[in-house]
């Protein structure tokens, strides 16, 4: 039905598809989109997945009337303005694929070295706080190598770490959100042999730490 639609409307017959069950993006919507799209790519314009890969752009979704079509479709934040990309990663997985690991450090990348913003609320959450593990431990593996688990709790807790932070832009919503970085630094080595006993050492040091400053600010 929703084929027949898309049909009338590339001649002019129709405005709008009303297969869709509301107004929300994903779920079912979604999958009435992705499959349009795919019969817009192979059906109509003819061509093959690797053809796609290489002509599938922001033009062709104006050209074919697919802009309506993509907003029931659930963009990653990371992937927003390059919607066609992420489009054809769903479409043809074995061809161009993303996990959401390299989605994030693709985002990190942009705010790295192309100056962006990170996108609002980025950090909220669970999601946040993985995402946030994910950009560390990018910043951990390109720029700063660690010889032990140890080695990495004193760095990243000193002051030295924190400028270190600071000047690859995960300082600022460290401290705004209140990121408890040891446990930032235990999410990324868990699967490390004697991650936990580190993990308890440094999360008693912290405590300790805010109990005492806590204690002279009292006494002040």
């Amino acid at each position: 039905m929703e084929l027949q639609e898309y049909d009338e409307m590339l001649i002019g017959a129709r405005t709008k598809i009303s297969a869709y069950y509301n107004t929300e993006p994903g779920g079912g919507n979604e999958l009435i989109s992705f499959s349009i799209i795919r019969y817009a790519i192979e059906k109509v314009l003819g061509w093959t997945p690797e053809e796609a890969i290489k002509k599938f752009d922001d033009y062709i979704i104006r050209k074919m009337l697919l802009e309506k079509v993509i907003t029931y479709i659930i963009i990653p934040v990371e992937m927003q303005g390059e919607e066609a990309t992420y489009i054809l990663s769903r479409l043809y997985p074995k061809l161009l694929h993303f996990s959401t690991k390299q989605l994030i450090e693709k985002q990190y990348e942009n705010i790295l070295y192309r100056h962006k913003q990170f996108p609002r609320d980025y950090f909220i959450g669970t999601d946040g706080f993985y995402r946030y593990c994910v950009c560390f431990r990018y910043l951990c593996y390109h720029f700063k190598r660690f010889k032990n688990i140890e080695e990495m709790y004193e760095f990243t807790l000193s002051p030295e770490g924190k400028r270190f932070m600071y000047s690859h832009r995960l300082f600022s919503p460290a401290m705004q959100l209140d990121i408890d970085m040891v446990e930032v630094v235990y999410e990324i080595t868990k699967n490390k042999p004697h991650a936990k006993l580190f993990y308890t050492k440094y999360a008693l040091l912290q405590a300790l730490k805010k109990k005492k400053r806590g204690k002279e600010i009292g006494d002040s």
